[in-house]
């Protein structure tokens, strides 16, 4: 009797322990349930985004992320797609949330109109394709060079969040007359 309590609690010890055995680590629902084919989207950043994890169109999961890359920079992530999902030529890709807490996914958005086709297999959505979700830094299909270039050219006065009362100047990013060669702590007191 007692051997078997020693040894439940082993197994109990390892299932619970955060070195354990993980379904993270299991190869369960990375590829696809029947036929399928291959699809690549090159985005900034994929940090977030795990192996196996949903491919989208709306609400429709039509597929799931089979690998990850970091290639110059850029996070590569391949998928494998249903058979029976045709994505017509100009799909964007951008990463979403299930919620606010949730695991990312891959929403594809195909285009209004499909008059140039469909992709083949083992096609690219490129980086001027794909975009993070709103609210999350970038814009939906522009890539988050063009959301910095928005922000700076806006002329909006915004102040740098580490040093909230350092008086930083529109677009520029210098520092104001009034604050200039003091120390931030210093140019903080003197702007409030």
């Amino acid at each position: 009797m007692r051997l078997r309590v020693g040894a439940l609690l082993a197994v109990a010890a390892v299932l619970l322990s955060g070195c354990g055995l993980s379904f993270q680590n299991l190869p369960i629902g990375r590829g696809g349930e029947g036929p399928s084919y291959d699809l690549t989207a090159i985005f900034t950043d994929a940090a977030q985004l795990p192996l196996g994890g949903q491919v989208r169109i709306g609400q429709a999961v039509v597929g799931r992320v089979t690998s990850l890359q970091a290639r110059k920079f850029q996070a590569v992530v391949h998928m494998r797609i249903d058979v029976g999902t045709q994505l017509p030529v100009g799909t964007t890709a951008r990463l979403e949330l299930t919620s606010v807490l949730g695991e990312e996914y891959v929403l594809l958005v195909p285009p209004d109109k499909a008059d140039r086709g469909f992709l083949a297999n083992a096609a690219v959505i490129g980086l001027a394709d794909t975009a993070r979700a709103r609210g999350r830094g970038e814009h939906p299909g522009r890539g988050r060079r063009a959301d910095v270039r928005q922000r700076i050219g806006s002329g909006a006065n915004h102040r740098h969040r580490d040093q909230p009362g350092a008086g930083w100047t529109r677009a520029t990013g210098a520092k104001s007359a009034r604050t200039a060669g003091q120390p931030a702590a210093i140019a903080g007191r003197a702007s409030q």
